[in-house]
């Protein structure tokens, strides 16, 4: 049972990775995207202990909190790289707890 949460998120996450990286996609619609699949990620506030400090950062960025899309944004430098920076790193640690469940 763990093994599969822990797989679905990993594939959540992967997802949002790949939608701040699209080519197709506007800017709010890959921010929406995102928040869209982190949250389906972490249901009702589920937040492993290795995930909530990147999480919290990502949620600050985008001014969401864990159930809703972000409002229509504009990003700084600095707010672009505390975003890329926490999500790549919360997909560092969900490679590692997929690959070690």
């Amino acid at each position: 049972m763990l093994v599969d949460v822990i797989r679905h998120q990993h594939e959540k996450i992967g997802n949002a990775v790949r939608a701040l990286m699209s080519l197709t996609l506007s800017v709010p619609q890959r921010l929406e995207t995102a928040a869209r699949e982190l949250a389906v990620a972490y249901p009702d506030g589920q937040v492993p202990d290795w995930a909530a400090p990147h999480l919290a950062t990502i949620h600050e960025v985008l001014h969401t909190d864990a159930t809703e899309a972000p409002a229509t944004v504009t990003l700084d430098a600095l707010e672009r790289e505390r975003l890329t920076n926490a999500l790549f790193e919360l997909y560092t640690v969900a490679c590692r707890e997929y690959w070690t469940a």
